[in-house]
């Protein structure tokens, strides 16, 4: 999966935040002009506040300014880490693969298995919608036997 530049630029802004707890601009963009991202150009004040203002849209992280404790940036709702939401999922996703692709020289260290259900996922997300039921045949990781199971989606808020 390839994450457009701009995707990798906010993913690596809330890891920053995320890690520092809390951090000043000039942290951020002096730990910015040492990453492959900048390209050796500084962090701009406007590009960091849309930066910002984007994350808020797409993955729902407030990133704030605490001006009385030299205005430091802080993640004001930490709890989006610990929801199962997909917002935290996609995030999850997006960094583990900025870590990967940012590591180039030991892709053949690192072995990346290919993700089966992405395949069944929109079928699986139709029956929810529908309120049907789905049959699955599967074998196991390193198994022969072949099992088969009937169930109805309902996911969480469904009884």
């Amino acid at each position: 999966m390839k994450v457009p530049t701009l995707f990798k630029e906010y993913i690596w802004l809330v890891e920053t935040i995320k890690q520092a707890k809390k951090i000043t601009f000039a942290e951020i963009r002096e730990k910015w002009f040492n990453t492959d991202l900048s390209e050796g150009k500084e962090l701009a004040r406007s590009t960091f506040n849309r930066h910002k203002d984007a994350i808020a849209d797409i993955f729902g992280i407030i990133i704030e300014c605490d001006t009385k404790d030299d205005y430091r940036y802080y993640i004001d709702n930490n709890s989006v880490f610990r929801e199962n939401s997909v917002q935290n999922w996609m995030l999850s996703t997006l960094s583990v693969n900025n870590v990967i692709s940012e590591s180039l020289s030991l892709q053949d260290r690192i072995l990346l298995q290919p993700i089966p259900c992405n395949d069944y996922l929109q079928i699986v997300i139709n029956a929810m919608k529908k309120k049907v039921r789905v049959e699955v045949t599967y074998r196991k990781y390193n198994s022969e036997v072949v099992s088969h199971v009937n169930f109805r989606p309902i996911g969480q808020n469904e009884t």
